[in-house]
């Protein structure tokens, strides 16, 4: 069995017991095996904590509950960010078109009739394929 346990959330516990009956010699060895998964321990566990440490269940709950808070404050934070940075790129994204067709109005107006028409239609279908494919991922990533 390895030292290191699988991660931070389980304990494993491996006891061994080896007995010899003493009328027929037969040697029986049992392993007793218990295993825990969660951020705190189990309730028997909790108990003895109290035993060796004044308070010591009660210092082991306030540290999971100011873990927890903790995780989903940078949870939200990340959330946070994320929306941020979607709202920037839509307003970068909506201000680079209307400069595309700002541009291809003004060489329109200049004269320039096909780099004005070209211009302006490669910055609409170039906003509209963004909106599109957006728009579509987010409708599969829900279903």
């Amino acid at each position: 069995m390895s030292d290191r346990l699988p991660s931070s959330h389980q304990s494993i516990a491996v006891g061994q017991v080896s007995t010899q009956a003493p009328d027929n010699g037969v040697k029986r060895t049992e392993t007793l095996m218990a295993m825990h998964a969660g951020p705190l321990p189990p309730a028997s566990e909790l108990a003895l904590y109290n035993n060796c440490l004044q308070n010591g269940a009660e210092r082991i709950f306030h540290m999971t509950e100011t873990q927890a808070e903790h995780r989903m404050g940078i949870e939200n934070k990340e959330i946070q960010a994320r929306i941020s940075l979607a709202k920037r790129g839509q307003v970068f994204a909506f201000l680079l078109g209307l400069v595309g067709l700002g541009g291809g109005l003004a060489a329109i107006l200049m004269s320039h009739d096909w780099a004005g028409t070209t211009l302006a239609g490669a910055s609409l279908v170039a906003l509209v394929t963004a909106f599109l494919k957006h728009y579509s991922t987010k409708v599969d990533g829900d279903a």
